[in-house]
Formats: C-alpha cells, structure tokens, sequence
C-alpha cells in the first residue's frame, strides 16, 4: 500500500479487539466506507455545458469530481459568498488613488484555513491600477509571523513590534474572481513559499491580483482578470504593499523584498520595472527574486494558454471578441474552465489537442503580439538586485525562454544586478523547494544590508541535486 506503520496485522487485530472490550457499543465505528468523492460541494454540469463542451460521461464525471475538489479547497466557501470581498458604499469610488485602503480584516478567522501553526491572518481591499493605467479595487491578504525576525543591521532598526515584509506574488491560482488566494485553504501556494516566509519571521504581504478577489467594480462592473499581464499585477503588489502600511503602520517594518513564482516569478520581475520606472515607489525596497518567471506570454502552447488569457483580452482590446482565439469547441472547454482552476489540465493539454481548442496562428495575431509586448516581463531595466532562479526540467516555462530573457536583459541593461541560477534536473514548482536554502539566505542578507556578490549581470551558478543517481 506504500504505507509504513510500526504495527503488524496482528498488532492492528490487537488494537481492534481492546477497542470493542472497552467500547462493546462502538464496535460499529471501526467499519470503514468507501472514500467520498462529493467533498463539501454539490456541483454538477449542466446539460448545456455538456453540450457545448462535448463532454463524454467520463469526462462528465471527472470534470465533477475536479470542480467539487477544487471548491472544498475554498476556506468556508468562495469569495462570492464572502461579504468581506463587498466593496463599501463610497462615493465616487472608482477616482481612489492606487494605494489607497478600502477595507481592512485585522484578524481573519483562520479556522477554516490550513496554516502552519501559529500564524496569523489579516485580509485587506486596496485600489490598485490595471494594465489600462484605470483604479481598479483588489484584495489581498498579510500572513504574519508568530515571532519577526530581527535584522539589527537593518537601516528601519526593527523591533519586536515590527515585522520586516516579503511581498510574495503567487502562481496561477485561477481565472476569475472565486480563486483569490486569501480564500484559499493554503492560501494556494502554502508551504512551498508564504508559510515558510512567514515562520522564518517575515511578515507575507501578497495580492491576489486584480479580478481574483473582488468581482465588481464601484460601478458594478466586472473586474477581468489580466492573465499574465506582469506589469497590471506588478501595479497590484505595489499598491497592496502601500495600503498594507496604511492599515498596519506599527506592525510592518518599511524595508521590502519582493518574491514570486510562475506568473508571480514574472510579477516579482515587473515589479522591478516598475520601481526603476517610478522609482517614487521604491520606498524601503531590497531586491527581488524571480522563480520559474513567466517572460514571455506565449512560450507555452496556444491551445494551453489562448483560453485563459482571452478571458480578460476585451479589457485591453474592446474590440476582441474569444471567437478568434478559439474554436467552437475551445470555447465550450474554456467556458466550463470557469468552475476550477486544474480543469485546464485534464482539458486543455494533450489529450484534447486533436479537437483544437486555439485556433491556428493565434500567437501570430496582432493581439497576441501587442499584448505580449504590454505585458511580459523582461528586456527592461529593472530596479536590482534580482535573483532569477530556473529549474532545467520546467514544462510551463522553458528554461531556454528564461536563459534567453536573462541574456538579453543584461545585454540591453549590464548594470541590472542579476544574479541567475539554475537549477538542475528540477521541474516548475519542484524547483522553488529545491532551492528554499538560497532564496531565503538570500532575502536574509538583503535585510542585513550586505553588499550583493559582484558579478557579471547574469551571472550565477548551477545547482545540482545533492543525492543524484
């Protein structure tokens, strides 16, 4: 069964026989049933997303048992059933400035959450600033440390009462309002980032990006998510770091450093832009650190990535219409995508490539090629330091995509201050636990105030597993 336990069959037998001397009565409790699959979700398609999807009745049963999966992961439902994701009445609400706090949760309750013991969680909604340059309202959370760690080199001279702060940007946690993070269970990436920030002392300060949190505007309008859009979401964690001062200003030291895998990992590069761009916003900022960063929209395959980032392409370009990204049959698959996150694994990879999901040349399209222009991160001068960290076996985001943005970055920009690594033998997410050691050690020193290793912008080195074949 490939569990070990340190009793035998007969240790087991044992057991069972004291339980039912002491407890005759209860017995009945050591029979077992099946495992369930409804967990606390009562979805089901329906009969015209069946249609419109060409589901079989396999599918229909798997895409069920993914969406019911995927919403028990909710802490205590959806952001749609949460009213802490309401926008207050306020008058002309829509003029707020980017950084500007709406509302504030000082202390969420977590029991409906999966957190490592002894953190806390606060929950904020911020205005922050789309890809369009608009105010847009957004949501995010502070995951806080049972005890900050102190830097007594740190030029903001923490204290016990302060905390000094990471400014975590996740990966893909979805498309659409329901999947922000600050409703996740795990807060969707877990222990592979924000629980080991925080438990190493820092307080987490991380967006969920505009469109995933809240769903409407101070107008009533609805908010798209701009999937993979760097700078918009860069815009995000920025305004989210301002108004989390503004709601904890004796909790949260000023010195910052930026992190973030996947989409996030291209977030936290854009977030460099933007601080050498307005560099107003640079205020106690250290450096940032790229893991797997999204560079280039389209890298990946257009059947895999068209759907989701036509989802919010009409907030860009009015004009586009999903229709010319996909086909028929694209467009019922990406339509049932909105119930779960991990749907576009079972429906929009290999398996469904003979059905054609994009259609031809979409990533020749001059929407494709406009907004990857707007919106990859890369081949800009960057606030440094930056650490960029690449795994060599990464599905979604290829390691020559990743070494070639470096390239040209440093050769365009030499004095960036980035340091790459790379990580050998190690895939997407796998590679940000592989090399847990150094990005840490390598936020810790930013805060000490040490001076970044003098190097050639670029470069780094290779790590390699200790224990290999």
């Amino acid at each position: 069964m490939g569990l070990h336990s340190p009793f035998t069959t007969s240790a087991w037998a044992s057991i069972a026989l004291w339980v039912i001397s002491i407890c005759p009565n209860q017995a009945t409790a050591l029979s077992a049933s099946s495992q369930l699959t409804s967990f606390n979700s009562t979805f089901s398609l329906s009969s015209q997303q069946i249609s419109d999807a060409n589901f079989t009745l396999s599918d229909v049963d798997s895409v069920n048992n993914i969406i019911k999966w995927e919403q028990s992961q909710y802490a205590g439902g959806p952001t749609t059933e949460d009213i802490f994701y309401n926008l207050p009445t306020i008058a002309n609400g829509s003029n707020l400035s980017p950084g500007t706090l709406i509302k504030t949760e000082d202390f969420t309750n977590i029991t409906t959450y999966s957190l490592s013991a002894n953190l806390a969680l606060s929950r904020i909604l911020y205005m922050s600033r789309n890809l369009n340059g608009s105010s847009v309202p957004a949501s995010a959370f502070i995951l806080w440390p049972f005890t900050p760690r102190q830097f007594s080199t740190s030029s903001n001279n923490t204290t016990s009462t302060t905390a000094p702060v990471v400014l975590w940007t996740h990966p893909t946690s979805g498309f659409f309002s329901s999947q922000g993070p600050s409703k996740h269970r795990t807060l969707w990436a877990g222990d592979n980032a924000p629980f080991a920030l925080a438990l190493a002392g820092y307080a987490v300060v991380a967006p969920d990006y505009a469109g995933l949190g809240v769903s409407v505007d101070f107008d009533g309008k609805h908010i798209p998510h701009q999937y993979l859009a760097s700078p918009a979401s860069a815009n995000d964690a920025i305004f989210a770091l301002q108004a989390a001062r503004s709601a904890f200003p004796t909790r949260l030291g000023r010195e910052f450093v930026v992190m973030g895998q996947s989409q996030g990992g291209g977030v936290a590069w854009g977030t460099a832009e933007l601080i050498a761009r307005e560099p107003e916003l640079a205020d106690g900022y250290l450096g940032a650190v790229a893991v797997s960063p999204t560079t280039d929209v389209f890298s990946g395959a257009p059947d895999y990535i068209a759907p989701f980032v036509s989802f919010g392409l009409a907030s860009v370009f009015p004009a586009f219409q999903s229709e010319e990204w996909l086909t028929a049959f694209g467009q019922g698959r990406a339509n049932v995508s909105a119930g779960a996150w991990r749907l576009r694994f079972a429906f929009f990879t290999a398996e469904s490539e003979s059905e054609g999901i994009a259609r031809a040349g979409v990533n020749e399209t001059w929407e494709a090629i406009a907004y990857g222009r707007l919106a990859n991160a890369g081949r800009k001068e960057v606030k440094g330091p930056l650490l960029v960290i690449q795994g060599t076996e990464d599905a979604f985001v290829p390691y020559a995509v990743t070494t070639a943005t470096v390239g040209d970055t440093c050769a365009l920009f030499p004095g960036n201050g980035i340091r790459y690594v790379v990580s050998n033998g190690t895939g997407h997410v796998p590679t940000l636990d592989a090399t847990r050691m150094l990005w840490l050690g390598w936020i810790g020193e930013r805060f000490e105030g040490k001076d970044v290793e003098a190097g050639k912008c670029g470069g780094g080195s290779v790590l390699e597993s200790f224990f290999a074949h």
